[in-house]
């Protein structure tokens, strides 16, 4: 069978790389320091967010609580996402520094550059070839891709429409183009992660997390989910009611033809019945087993009582 020799995941990894060395050689062209202010305010914001994830990082790893494959989607839930953010947040930035010196825009494309190539190290390369996309959800993610598209080409189109009077028109238009299509690629791979499309490389489905059942509870995704891959309710087991079965004990042959006990029909050479003072009868053989005491006291194998063993039972045979 035919199969692409690489994924969408090798084709963000490299777009990310192309953006980080082509924003970084912006910001070296056109550098200019911005204020102090601004500057001081940048790297903190930068450094928290970095140590936010790599606190995240740290916390989740260290989780005896949950399994592994849980904890690997939810990484790379949070390694998309993230990516995805970064990507949108670098495109709005450009509205906001559209009347400004243009370094700070390069610093804050550069700093979500630098945010998403640490979700790519922390959350997406320690567990990027334990994954890939299920084959049964190939239509689900085409069709995921062509309404992220659409949605993102009206975004893309719209911010290019604002910024053309713009002095560093060219720059911003480069920024807000290949930003787009970053995000859209991200935002495209978070979907098939967090609608669990994805299989581990045994082709097994990672396990469900809350908000997905919740999501297939309210039938918010309903073509993503069958209606028995999500459990939301606990499993109950109904057992069919049948009518109580009729106990059908067997009376005692006190007086038959049967030893009550070996269950051989009586005679008067091998098998003897014995009848007891209690009104019970047994065969010889069985009798001998049971313990005797002087004057033939013996304890009624029915009854327990002990009684005496009066003789041979006359007719029973």
């Amino acid at each position: 069978m035919f199969s692409i020799p690489f994924g969408l995941k090798d084709v963000i990894l490299l777009f990310q790389s192309v953006n980080f060395i082509y924003i970084f050689y912006l910001y070296t062209i056109y550098y200019h320091a911005p204020s102090e202010n601004h500057g001081s305010m940048g790297v903190s914001l930068l450094a928290g967010i970095v140590f936010c994830l790599a606190f995240v990082k740290y916390n989740m790893s260290w989780d005896d609580m949950e399994s592994k494959q849980l904890i690997l989607r939810k990484c790379l839930i949070i390694g998309y996402g993230v990516m995805a953010v970064s990507g949108v947040a670098a495109q709005l930035c450009t509205m906001w520094t559209l009347q400004k010196d243009i370094s700070i825009l390069l610093f804050i494309t550069f700093s979500c550059s630098i945010v998403s190539f640490t979700s790519i190290i922390l959350f997406i390369l320690p567990y990027y070839k334990d994954y890939k996309m299920n084959p049964k959800n190939v239509w689900h993610m085409v069709l995921v891709l062509f309404v992220t598209l659409i949605i993102y080409l009206l975004f893309t189109a719209t911010l290019l429409d604002i910024v053309r009077l713009s002095v560093s028109y060219e720059t911003i238009r480069s920024i807000i183009i290949i930003s787009g299509i970053l995000s859209f690629l991200c935002t495209v791979e978070f979907a098939m992660v967090f609608f669990n499309w994805v299989i581990n490389q045994d082709g097994v489905k990672f396990p469900n997390f809350w908000l997905t059942n919740w999501l297939a509870s309210k039938k918010i995704n309903g073509c993503c989910w069958k209606k028995s891959s999500v459990s939301t309710t606990p499993q109950v087991y109904v057992i069919e009611e049948r009518p109580p079965r009729r106990v059908v004990r067997k009376c005692r042959n006190d007086h038959g033809v049967i030893c009550n006990m070996c269950s051989l029909y009586y005679n008067f050479t091998t098998v003897t019945p014995r009848t007891l003072e209690c009104g019970h009868t047994v065969c010889e053989g069985c009798l001998a087993k049971q313990m005797i005491v002087q004057e033939k006291w013996v304890v009624c194998p029915f009854c327990f009582q002990w009684v005496k063993v009066l003789g041979v039972l006359e007719n029973t045979v």
